[in-house]
């Protein structure tokens, strides 16, 4: 263990002994509380939420409860008092068994409930419905044991004022993205930004995103991540993030932890929502619909959503910019303008004048779309029906249709870019002296403005389950999840190179391209120069068959010993489309199809070793817990991940906990043994070179062509991590409204999948690059190692050994298993809520503290602290605070991302002379008023959000080419008005 993470140790170690010292015996020890956040409706789903929120078995009957509705129960109090308040007024009792389960049942009938040991008998008729958390298989636990699991709900949504499941996730201080915007890219390879826990993924996310406890297929071209903004907010029951691993629960994907999506199983009349939003030079509208119903043994609930918002251009904040002078850094305007550039040798020539020594310079980022515009539909159902006493079968469907349009390309540039000759024989020539040719730079802004790529995305889902409550004790659980999803991403950020080099040789006006100022040249010229575009289409299925059993073994002193059995088939799929040509047209298209199947078994123990009957001074409980699972794939083989996890409490007011684990990440279907995105290229001249200590030999290597491979890698294998974490929770009695939870957690993670990096300053000098490059490679060499991948702007390789060239250096630009990063860090979170007499006030604070992220570039290489090198953010944190005072609600969210230092030695520094990165503060408000505890409209809430309140700008960076801001990012300040109605 280095320093740091021995400093995190020490921090923990420090922070755990005062809570145990301030909580010490004195305290009394009564029944544990929870914090309730259960709105005024029908019981029945009042009791679900209880559930939900207690992680506590309930059945009832529908038949027994009735069209009863339950008050509105906000605060912390334990299950005894939130029943209480819940069944108040109404003639309903609960009562409960030895085993812990809870039943609802009507006041008289009392000592028919189930105060013997035991379940319910089969042919009651309660629901089978149970609580499964996240992060284990077993029903009826609190939590996975020795892991920590953070939850948002439905009002925490309403408080952040998100209009969307990404929006949701970067309020969320472990997530990459906390605290900014994402916007896709205009290419095939990223047109969805993939979930990234704590920041480990590199090609990938290393999170596992899932829907009721199923996983959810992927979109995408060259791409298979979960879109998260496929799931309609108004449906979102809650929100399970488990910043830990999961592959001994649910295989592949989970090192950095899974986020699962709960959505709401029980609904009773029909709710509307609507939004609309106002920002600079942005509006945004957001509509749902829900409605449910409940008969005897069933339910149903379906939700429909809209969303739409703006595009926000860099022209727009002026955050954005390529020109840094201001901030002491570089003008990097471009010289590729809607007027065009001259360079005959050393003098500039500027259109339209072309006065001597001038130059065109413009901001590309002004029409670039830093967030497109999007429209969204989305529907999801849930149904549920008892068909026995004992056998419940439920299915969850989802269908979600996505429109992107993204302005702009490489995250830089707003028009398409171009550079060619003019001769005389153009009719738009300008001589400039006695010059019959000239070469000229422009840009298309003029005539053909941005680059304008659309994407449309359609995914749909089906999950059917079944549940058999074998004897009240077993259970099992018979899945099948099927998902399908089309991406069709047209990069329209190209021209047609024919069209434009007939164009630029064309020798009338009719037929000729004016490069000085390209909106002068025929309409009919432009059409086809602009007719051009980069299709991809891509088909992604997912199918999962999963079979899970668990229940009691035996009893012991500290409680039952619990098992969970399983196993799973999931097959995979990818089929790709790519053509380039006419806009629409799709003309000789590249078809491939990959696709992979996997099975898995796995199971899990709990072992209750100190329990309530057999408890010690200073040990209340102790529970362990063991699971393991084995995956075989059938592209790379067999992996094995095993987890350990333990939980503590040497008095009922701290819970200690520890896991230990092993995770793994399997290649992407896109990125492994095929050719769907590789293909060859050639740079004609050789940046990257091995110096010879003679500067002329360094010259004349530098103007030789590079060549070079990308894409799919051959048999990559899979992404592997270890990790452990340990930390604690405390929520004393005495003030029962508090709760404070710290975690340090640290993770290896290895064999990650990655591109080369030439530009790595041991690029030549380490040996372990040097299986990815030839310098002076021989035709022979190259179509050996070539044979058979697409080349692309090469006629052939011969090609590139005409006349006695030759290029400089072949380089291995495909995936390979050859990075690593070592990171660690502090998760905390503290709340607390005290009545006063106009109301309860509530605050709480969250975060993510990073003690350590080095990574490696290549397996034999050294390490980079990127903590200390400036460019990692170490600090992200969101503090709430306040007031819940009968029908209104206030409350106010401070999102904060901490600056660093940028070290001498950082090119951002010795370059730009940028020393400190600042720090990133938004401030956002929410407010609501319940008219019908006014007395003005019965169940109708209004809400009012301002995001950003200060319309802070998110720090400059003066980096030489980059947009002009980092650590962070805003579309500004944001007004927004909600109204939900429920009838």
């Amino acid at each position: 263990m280095d320093t740091r993470n021995r400093r995190g140790a020490l921090l923990l170690g420090s922070a755990l002994a005062g809570l145990l010292f301030v909580s010490g015996p004195s305290f009394a020890q009564g029944a544990p509380v929870y914090e309730f956040d259960i709105p005024a409706e029908k019981l029945t789903q009042a009791l679900k939420d209880f559930s939900a929120a207690s992680s506590q078995q309930i059945v009832f009957s529908d038949d027994v409860v009735g069209d009863r509705s339950a008050i509105a129960l906000h605060g912390r109090f334990t299950s005894e008092q939130a029943l209480d308040l819940l069944l108040k007024g109404t003639d309903l009792h609960a009562d409960r068994s030895r085993a812990g389960v809870i039943m609802v049942v009507i006041r008289q009938k009392k000592a028919e409930s189930l105060r013997s040991e035991g379940p319910p008998p089969a042919d009651t008729g309660e629901s089978l419905e149970t609580i499964v958390v996240t992060g284990t298989l077993m029903h009826g636990v609190a939590a996975p044991t020795g892991s920590k699991l953070l939850q948002v709900t439905q009002e925490d949504i309403a408080k952040l004022g998100v209009t969307s499941a990404p929006e949701l996730l970067n309020t969320i201080p472990q997530v990459q993205s906390f605290n900014t915007i994402q916007s896709p890219n205009a290419d095939w390879g990223s047109p969805t930004t993939p979930v990234n826990l704590r920041g480990l993924g590199i090609q990938g996310s290393g999170t596992l995103v899932m829907l009721n406890g199923h996983r959810i297929v992927g979109e995408g071209v060259l791409q298979t991540a979960v879109d998260p903004s496929m799931i309609p907010t108004d449906i979102i029951e809650r929100v399970d993030v488990l910043p830990d691993g999961g592959s001994a629960t649910y295989g592949s994907d989970a090192i950095g932890g899974v986020i699962n999506f709960v959505t709401r199983t029980s609904f009773d009349g029909v709710q509307l929502r609507a939004k609309y939003g106002n920002a600079d030079h942005y509006n945004m509208l957001t509509y749902d619909a829900t409605a449910g119903t409940s008969w005897e043994g069933g339910s149903a609930v379906v939700s429909f959503s809209h969303a739409y918002h703006d595009p926000v251009f860099g022209k727009d904040r002026d955050y954005v910019t390529m020109n840094h002078t201001a901030h002491g850094g570089p003008n990097s305007l471009q010289t590729y303008c809607g007027y065009g550039n001259i360079a005959l040798g050393s003098v500039n020539y500027a259109a339209p004048d072309f006065g001597v020594g001038t130059q065109n310079t413009c901001d590309t980022t002004n029409n670039l779309s830093i967030y497109p515009r999007e429209t969204r539909n989305a529907v999801f159902g849930y149904i549920e029906q008892k068909l026995t006493p004992s056998l419940q079968f439920t299915m969850d469907a989802h269908w979600t249709s996505r429109n992107t349009t993204v302005y702009g390309y490489s995250g830089l540039y707003d028009a398409v870019q171009s550079s060619g000759t003019i001769t005389s024989a153009n009719p738009y020539f300008h001589p400039v002296g006695t010059a019959t040719s000239e070469p000229v730079t422009w840009s298309y802004d003029r005539s053909l403005g941005p680059a304008v790529s659309p994407h449309h995305f359609t995914s749909y889902g089906l999950t059917p389950k079944l549940t058999w409550d074998v004897d009240g004790n077993w259970r099992i659980v018979a899945e099948f999840n099927y998902g399908e999803s089309f991406a069709h991403v047209e990069n329209r950020a190209v021209i047609n190179p024919q069209a434009e080099a007939a164009a630029l040789a064309g020798t009338t006006i009719d037929t000729a391209l004016n490069p000085y100022d390209t909106s002068m040249t025929d309409a009919s010229v432009l059409a086809k120069i602009k007719n051009w575009e980069l299709d991809g289409r891509g088909t992604q299925t997912l199918e999962v068959g999963r079979l899970v059993a668990d229940g009691s073994l035996f009893t012991l002193p500290g409680g039952e010993v619990k098992l969970a059995v399983g196993s799973e088939y999931k097959r995979d799929s990818l089929q790709v489309s790519n053509s380039t040509g006419p806009i629409g047209q799709n003309l000789d298209p590249v078809n491939q199809t990959v696709s992979r199947w996997s099975y898995a078994g796995f199971s899990e123990v709990l072992v209750p070793i100190i329990g309530e009957a057999n408890a010690l001074p200073l040990v209340k409980s102790l529970d362990v817990t063991a699971s393991v699972r084995y995956d075989h794939y059938s592209d790379f083989g067999g992996t094995t991940n095993p987890r350990y996890g333990l939980t503590y409490k040497p008095i009922d007011d701290l819970s200690i906990r520890a896991s230990y684990q092993t995770a793994f990440h399997a290649p992407g279907l896109a990125d492994n043994n095929n050719t769907i995105s590789t293909y060859v290229q050639a740079l004609p001249v050789s940046p990257y070179y091995k110096p010879s200590g003679n500067p002329l030999v360094d010259l004349m290597n530098l103007m030789r062509k590079t060549v070079y491979v990308s894409g799919a890698g051959d048999d990559l294998k899979p992404e592997t991590a270890n990790m452990y974490s340990i930390g604690g929770d405390y929520q004393p009695n005495e003030i029962p409204n508090l709760k404070l939870d710290l975690t340090y957690w640290w993770t290896s993670y290895k064999n990650i999948v990655d591109i080369v990096h030439p530009g790595a300053p041991d690029y030549f000098s380490n040996a372990a690059w040097s299986s990815t490059y030839i310098i002076n490679p021989t035709l022979v060499q190259l179509q050996g190692l070539l044979a058979g991948v697409p080349l692309t702007g090469i006629t052939s390789l011969s090609s590139l050994y005409a006349n006695g060239a030759s290029p400089y250096i072949f380089i291995d630009a495909r995936l390979h298993n050859i990075g690593a990063v070592t990171a660690a860090g502090l998760d905390f979170n503290a709340s607390y809520a005290h009545d006063v007499p106009f109301g309860t006030l509530f605050g709480s604070v969250s975060g993510s503290y990073k003690l350590q992220r080095d990574q490696q570039l290549i397996s034999g290489s050294g390490f980079v602290d990127y903590l200390s090198n400036g460019t990692t953010s170490p600090l992200g944190a969101i503090a709430m605070l306040g007031l819940m005072s009968g029908p209104y609600t206030g409350s106010m969210a401070v999102k904060y991302s901490a600056g660093y230092d940028v070290p001498s030695s950082s090119t951002l520094n010795s370059l730009y002379h940028q020393t400190r990165v600042d720090s990133f503060t938004t401030v956002d408000l929410y407010f609501s008023a319940d008219l019908g505890q006014l007395a003005v409209i019965k169940d109708t809430e209004l809400t009012l959000n301002i995001d950003n309140v200060l319309d802070a700008d998110p720090p400059y960076s003066n980096s030489g080419s980059g947009i002009g801001y980092t650590n962070g990012g805003t579309i500004g300040r944001l007004i927004s008005f909600g109204i939900r109605a429920k009838f």
